[in-house]
């Protein structure tokens, strides 16, 4: 449906213009939606918070981000590839599956709560608590992963 591919540099020089973005992009996708103000709302704040992902991994290396965007059945597929070193791989796979396992709500209410955890974590727990994402995690190759975010936000609006 869509895809945008942004240099890492081009991401780290204009990270403001992010929001932007988001909020072009989930206009663009929600025009057909039963609510679509709230539904563009829901899909620009869950795109900037993966963007935000992105730009935080990759934040010393080169490369290009690439986010797609696809709908299927009443789900928005954002697949968000970025370089990613492979020391710090396992940080985005913990992640991933913490917010998927049994206790994820447990896990995020006590990240709500101030016990301290990465960025990362609390914006992934959110997603899969608030919004009903499933998450998967790709490695595309040596230098990069993929972000795989399956986003059913009309649940959440009609």
């Amino acid at each position: 449906m869509i895809e945008i591919e942004l240099s890492i540099e081009a991401l780290q020089a204009e990270w403001r213009q992010c929001d932007g973005i988001a909020n072009y992009v989930a206009n663009m996708i929600s025009h057909n939606r039963s609510d679509s103000i709230r539904y563009a709302n829901l899909f620009s704040s869950a795109l900037n918070e993966l963007m935000e992902i992105a730009f935080r991994a990759s934040r010393r290396l080169d490369g290009r981000v690439v986010c797609r965007i696809l709908r299927c059945d009443g789900i928005e597929r954002v697949t968000l590839t970025f370089p990613c070193a492979a020391a710090d791989r396992w940080i985005y796979e913990a992640s991933v599956a913490r917010a998927g396992a049994e206790d994820a709500e447990t896990q995020y209410l006590s990240i709500l709560a101030g016990d301290l955890a990465p960025v990362h974590q609390e914006v992934l727990s959110a997603m899969v608590i608030e919004c009903h994402a499933r998450l998967t995690l790709e490695s595309m190759d040596a230098e990069a992963l993929t972000l795989v975010a399956d986003l059913p936000l009309e649940r959440l609006v009609s």
